[in-house]
Order: C-alpha cells, then sequence, then structure tokens
C-alpha cells in the first residue's frame, strides 16, 4: 500500500484538524485488499458478535444447515478444531506484540497498563482482519475466531487484575470501545494519515499529551504493516502463516 512520507508536524497539524469519524468519501490511495475490505465494511457491517459466529466456509465441504456434523462428526470436529487453533495462534501474535517489540514503550512512548495492551491488541486485530475482509466467508470466520479468542482473553485478563465484580459491563464498555477504534482506523485507512493519526491518538493514547514523533512512529509502523498484508497470499493469511514485522 503506497503511502507519502509522513512529516511529523503536518501530521500532527492534520490529526489535529481531523474531525471525529463519520464516512468515508473517498480514498487517496490506490485500490488494495486491505482498502476493497473497507469498503465492504462501510457497504455492509462486517463484524459479528461472537455469539452469532457461523461455522460454515465456501470452501470447507461443509453445507449451510449444519448437518455435516451429524453425518461427519470426526471430519467436522478435526475442521473445526483446526478453525479455533488457527484463530488462537493469530490472536496471541496480535495480543503479544507490546512485548516482543520494545520500540513501542521506547519510541512511542505506550504505557504499560491493561488499556494499553487492549488498545494496541485491538490495533493488530484490525490489521490483520481488514485483510481478511477481501477473502469472502473464509475470511469471515477467521475473523471471527480472533475476535472470540480476544474476549475470552479479555475476561481472563481482567480477573487476574482483581476485577470480581461487574464485569459484564466492563466487558461491553470494551466492546464499545473495540467497534468505535474499528470504525475510526477504517476511516483513517481510507481518508489518509491525518485522519489515522487522529484515531490512533485517541484509541492508543487517550488524553495524555503526545509529540509528533512519537505519532509518526506509530502510524509509519501500521502502514507498514497493512502494506504487507496487502502483499500476503490468502492461503498463508487463513493458515495464520503470517507475522507482524518488527
Amino acid at each position: 500500500m503506497a503511502s507519502r512520507k509522513l512529516s511529523c508536524g503536518t501530521l500532527l497539524v492534520e490529526a489535529l484538524a481531523a474531525r471525529p469519524p463519520r464516512s468515508v468519501i473517498s480514498s487517496v490511495y490506490r485500490v488494495t485488499p486491505c482498502m476493497q475490505g473497507v469498503n465492504k465494511y462501510l457497504q455492509k457491517t462486517f463484524f459479528t458478535s461472537p455469539q452469532n459466529y457461523s461455522s460454515n466456509s465456501e470452501n470447507s465441504g461443509f453445507s449451510s444447515d449444519g448437518l455435516s456434523k451429524y453425518f461427519s462428526p470426526v471430519k467436522y470436529m478435526k475442521w473445526r478444531m483446526g478453525k479455533i487453533d488457527t484463530g488462537r495462534n493469530v490472536y496471541e501474535m496480535c495480543s503479544t506484540q507490546y512485548d516482543k517489540q520494545p520500540w513501542l514503550s521506547q519510541d512511542a512512548k505506550l504505557e504499560s497498563n491493561f488499556q494499553a495492551w487492549f488498545s494496541l491488541t485491538v490495533l493488530h486485530i484490525w490489521m490483520y482482519g481488514v485483510r481478511l475482509r477481501a477473502e469472502g466467508q473464509s475470511g469471515k470466520e477467521m475473523n471471527q475466531e480472533i475476535v472470540d479468542h480476544l474476549w475470552l482473553d479479555v475476561e481472563i485478563q481482567l480477573a487476574k487484575a482483581g476485577v470480581r465484580f461487574k464485569i459484564d459491563s466492563t466487558v461491553q464498555g470494551l466492546l464499545s470501545g473495540y467497534y468505535g477504534q474499528i470504525l475510526a482506523y477504517d476511516e483513517g485507512l481510507a481518508r489518509g494519515d491525518g485522519v489515522l493519526a487522529a484515531a490512533i491518538w485517541r484509541n492508543v493514547y487517550g488524553p495524555r499529551p503526545i509529540n509528533a514523533s512519537q505519532l509518526a512512529s506509530l502510524v509509519s509502523y501500521v502502514r507498514q504493516q497493512l502494506s504487507t498484508l496487502d502483499h500476503t497470499p490468502a492461503s498463508d493469511l487463513l493458515s495464520g502463516k503470517f507475522s507482524f514485522q518488527i
């Protein structure tokens, strides 16, 4: 995905001027699998809630009526477990980037807390997921597996942090924030670096002040990962054979 060279000063001005996400009008970038995914998302909601997951695959050989689990239970369970395992592996890759990439705490100056971990994890899930949208039903199923693992892990992380009450309401709040981040990043991808920088600023850094170089380094990182994902074969993407570039 082509992107203009980032100027810290210009980027900060554009981020400050960017309005809250509304609708995507046009894209200044060439059409790529990631951009196709954004357009599909804006035309029709892509993500579904964990409870509405459909395990049908256009290439799986299983019928949409769900009878395959009864007529070929062993084959179905092997296919289903393979989907779950791949989704878990991709999720773990997304959720461990803060620890695997020290520059995020050094250069980008991200804090070490649950909110920073959650925001950065969602950012990586979005990058992977926006590419998956170009892969039809198979991509949708893979994305849903990743999202399911996110919310399972969120509950585990909250329990480890000592949250014992109102876990459901806390998760609902995070779920709303998740969808807000996805939409904001989508608009940033379509409208340019200024809008993308504003979305990252709001969702990753929150209200605390930052300097332009910190913001520019994270925007450049996101652009680099999206470019790599654009050139990743669908087979590698759907089998989890992808790693974010450090």
